[in-house]
């Protein structure tokens, strides 16, 4: 028996000099390969302009508001008045762009909000457990006022899946009088996929 067929015999591994010269020069083409590569990259400038038209370039000028936020319908009070973080975050984004990104509020749970100028709350709803949207919902006045006090932009989806046309004007009726941050109104979330 040969040393080789012994180190097979014994699970050994051979090592074979041709093979391991082949795997070498292929492993050394390829880190070639890699080096060249990051040093090109590390080498790209680009020279980014402070303000848009200026540096001699044509280009088109940014929006200043290039993100905008949805929040779920239902919960827009909430994230407004009890999770801090959230006009934190908005007012980040603000401080770096120079504008208050727009905010659309809307979502499943706008077609299935029905306006309730009665009511003194912001949203009136119940759900089996917290992670659950609720299924039916009524808001008020209280809800238009409330988005009324963002700084920024104002996209508000109202309910037409309930096909209470009477009822949804009379919510934008509200949404006009009262927001003067109100960009649009949306009727209806993805209106697309509603029949008539």
């Amino acid at each position: 028996m040969s040393v080789q067929e012994a180190q097979r015999s014994r699970g050994g591994i051979i090592l074979d000099d041709n093979l391991i010269r082949s795997n070498m020069a292929k492993i050394t083409t390829m880190l070639v390969f890699w080096i060249t590569a990051v040093q090109s990259a590390v080498a790209v400038n680009f020279a980014v302009p402070a303000q848009v038209k200026t540096g001699g370039l044509s280009f088109a000028p940014l929006d200043p508001a290039p993100v905008g936020v949805s929040l779920e319908f239902f919960t827009m009070p909430s994230y407004l008045t009890n999770v801090t973080a959230t006009m934190q975050c908005l007012d980040n984004w603000r401080a770096l762009t120079g504008v208050w990104p727009p905010v659309r509020i809307g979502g499943t749970t706008q077609d299935r909000a029905q306006y309730d100028p009665s009511t003194s709350a912001y949203v009136v709803y119940s759900v089996a457990r917290a992670a659950d949207a609720p299924m039916t919902l009524t808001f008020g006045p209280k809800f238009m006022s409330l988005a009324a006090t963002y700084p920024g932009s104002v996209v508000l989806g109202l309910n037409r899946a309930k096909n209470n046309i009477q009822n949804t004007i009379a919510a934008a009726k509200v949404a006009v009088a009262e927001m003067k941050n109100l960009l649009a109104i949306e009727l209806g979330n993805e209106p697309e996929c509603k029949s008539p």
